[in-house]
């Protein structure tokens, strides 16, 4: 087989270390090249070279597409993440694997990959699944230039601090190993949004519910609050969660319709979650 670029990434997110195999190294033979367990660099056992500084990359995790990086997650909410490598060789292709890990290189969260044709995620390596390429991924805008973007939806309540690593194989695609450029990002982390979800920041954010007895179809409304994915989860009185969504607002929405057929005569909470905000709104089901 021959072997090719890698690119990868990791969220605790951590810094991942890329094999020699086009199909992603955690995927073909179960290695792990991450700091989350494993070298961080692309200079082990089946892998490539050692790091090169010929080759930088940058990992941003934001709550929408281009926008800036965050430094504080919500629970369970659903982030994009972007990885940009440059390679001063122009090399024409690249992979990546990535993890996401809270203390004690303990799994965090999920990944959704971005592209089908160009990443997967592994099975379980040492307790951990890994975003990783799915074969040579060609340069993305012109060679040494590369991008991959997916999505990571964070973990429950009490992971704490998630911290992202990144590493970024370029490869000259010539079958060897012998002269492919990896190196490993610098790590970003991000801390878990506290009880309070940094209310300075939310506290003129506007949330209406309408209407409120509703039947079948409840509207969320909202001013004021940054453009991004949210998660809505409604419950019953037990503590129960009955329904859960992410909706996205951006410039041009800021109201999202709520299906509430299926849910029986009765009172609820709906809570509201995402980009430091924290929201609970009763409502009555008639």
């Amino acid at each position: 087989m021959k072997k090719k670029v890698l690119l990868l990434v990791g969220v605790a997110f951590l810094a991942l270390g890329l094999s020699s195999y086009s199909d992603g190294p955690g995927n073909h033979a179960s290695l792990n090249c991450t700091a989350a367990g494993g070298p961080g660099n692309c200079a082990g056992s089946g892998c490539h070279s050692p790091n090169n500084s010929n080759t930088t990359v940058q990992l941003t995790v934001s709550n929408s597409i281009g926008g800036p990086q965050v430094t504080y997650y919500t629970p369970s909410a659903v982030y994009y993440v972007k990885l940009t490598g440059v390679n001063g060789s122009s090399m024409p292709g690249y992979g990546f694997q990535v993890a996401a890990v809270s203390a004690g290189n303990v799994q965090a969260g999920s990944f959704i990959i971005g592209s089908s044709t160009d990443q997967h995620t592994t099975p379980l390596i040492s307790g951990l699944q890994l975003m990783e390429n799915k074969r040579l991924i060609p340069y993305t805008t012109s060679p040494g230039v590369y991008e991959a973007d997916f999505q990571w939806t964070a973990p429950a309540p009490g992971a704490g601090t998630v911290t992202l690593y990144s590493l970024l194989l370029a490869a000259d695609g010539d079958g060897t190993e012998a002269g492919d450029q990896p190196n490993a990002g610098t790590p970003v982390a991000l801390r878990e949004a506290g009880g309070s979800y940094v209310p300075e920041l939310t506290k003129n954010v506007s949330i209406t519910a309408y209407p409120n007895p509703v039947q079948n179809k409840l509207q969320l409304s909202f001013s004021n609050a940054a453009n991004g994915i949210y998660t809505v989860k409604v419950y019953d009185m037990s503590g129960k969660a009955l329904m859960s969504t992410n909706l996205e607002l951006n410039a041009n929405t800021s109201a999202y319709n709520l299906n509430t057929t299926d849910l029986k005569a009765g009172i609820y909470q709906i809570q509201i979650i995402g980009n430091n905000l924290l929201r609970t709104i009763p409502l009555i089901k008639n």
